[in-house]
C-alpha cells in the first residue's frame, strides 16, 4: 500500500496562464514529484520521464502493470527524432496534420527508457493541443509523461472534483484547469512498421487518419 502524501492543489486558467504558477509546477517536477495536469483531452499524470523513482510511482498510483509503458508529451515535432527512429515522410505528414492534437503515435524507440519504451522497443509520443501543457513542457525543457489520470481499467475522470477525490493523498500536486474538454483519450496508432495499426480509437477516427497517411 502506498504511503499517503500531502497533496498541494493549485488552479491555472488554461486561457490565461500565470507563469509564476507554472514555474512552481516545473519546480515540483524537477524535485521528482508527481503532478496531475490538464491536457487537451483528459487530465494526465506527469513526472520527469528520466527519473526512475518518479516513473515507478505512476505505475503504483495507477495500479498499472509495468509492462504497459507510459506515453510522452512533447512540445515540438523536432523532438521526435531525439526519441524515435525510422520516421518516414508519411509520418511527418501525420504530425503536421494532427499535431498539436489528440493523436498518439507509437514509433520505434531510439533508446531504451525505463517505463517508457515497450519490451519490443517502441515509444508512444504526442503533442497536445493545449497551450498550458505545451508551455509547461517548454519551461520544463523536456517531455512529460501523461498517462490518463485514472486508475487502471477504471472510468475516465472528467472534473476537478473527481480528480481531487481520487488522487488526494496519492500525488504531490494537482493542477486544476477546469473540466476536461473531451470524454475520450487520444487515438493511439502504431506506426512502427510500414502499415499503421489502430491500437485505440479515441477523439480522432481511424478513417480520418488514413486519408492523410495514404495521400
Amino acid at each position: 500500500m502506498n504511503k499517503a502524501v500531502k497533496t498541494k492543489v493549485i488552479s491555472i486558467n488554461p486561457e490565461d496562464i500565470e507563469i509564476s504558477k507554472l514555474k512552481l509546477v516545473v519546480s515540483e517536477l524537477k524535485k521528482g514529484k508527481v503532478i496531475v495536469f490538464l491536457t487537451d483531452t483528459l487530465y494526465g499524470l506527469g513526472v520527469d520521464f528520466e527519473n526512475h523513482e518518479a516513473v515507478k510511482r505512476i505505475f503504483q498510483i495507477k495500479e498499472r502493470s509495468i509492462d504497459k509503458p507510459l506515453l510522452l508529451l512533447i512540445s515540438e515535432i523536432s523532438e521526435v527524432s531525439k526519441l524515435a527512429i525510422n520516421i518516414s515522410p508519411s509520418l511527418y505528414e501525420l504530425m503536421s496534420k494532427f499535431w498539436p492534437g489528440p493523436l498518439t503515435l507509437v514509433l520505434k524507440a531510439k533508446r531504451k527508457i525505463f517505463g517508457i519504451t515497450s519490451a519490443d522497443g517502441k515509444i508512444a509520443l504526442r503533442m497536445p493541443n493545449s497551450p498550458m501543457a505545451l508551455t509547461l513542457i517548454k519551461y520544463f525543457n523536456k517531455p512529460l509523461t501523461a498517462p490518463s489520470a485514472n486508475l487502471s481499467e477504471k472510468e475516465n475522470l472528467l472534473t476537478e472534483e473527481e480528480i481531487e477525490r481520487v488522487f488526494e493523498g496519492k500525488v504531490d500536486l494537482i493542477v486544476k484547469g477546469g473540466r476536461c474538454k473531451s470524454e475520450k483519450p487520444s487515438t493511439l496508432l502504431d506506426c512502427s512498421n510500414r502499415t499503421p495499426v489502430l491500437l485505440r480509437e479515441g477523439v480522432l477516427s481511424f478513417s480520418e487518419i488514413l486519408k492523410v497517411y495514404r495521400e
